[in-house]
């Protein structure tokens, strides 16, 4: 017999942090995608291991969006993400010089 689940937001929370590790941020801003699709409610822990895979992968100007985006939606946003939208920036500026 197979019981189907209902996907939430901590399966999501599991799948967007593994992707923060491996650097994924193309597959990271994907799931975003499927996750506001099943219109879940986004959080802080959604948006910042999105935002913790673009700055792993020097996407500073993917991280800045969804900065933006979650702004946008009154997400209460903590230092953390913040930190890790300057450091992907600065880390495309070392890149550049």
């Amino acid at each position: 017999m197979c019981f189907l689940k209902q996907v939430n937001v901590y399966h999501f929370g599991a799948a967007m942090r593994s992707l923060e590790v491996s650097s994924c941020w193309s597959k990271s801003m994907s799931l975003l995608s499927d996750f506001f699709a099943l219109n879940l409610e986004g959080n802080v822990i959604i948006y910042s291991s999105c935002v913790n895979a673009c700055e792993k992968s020097s996407q500073w100007m993917k991280a800045l969006e969804l900065l933006r985006e979650a702004t946008s939606m009154y997400i209460q946003l903590d230092t953390m993400i913040y930190s890790a939208v300057i450091s992907a920036h600065a880390q495309v500026r070392l890149q550049e010089s």
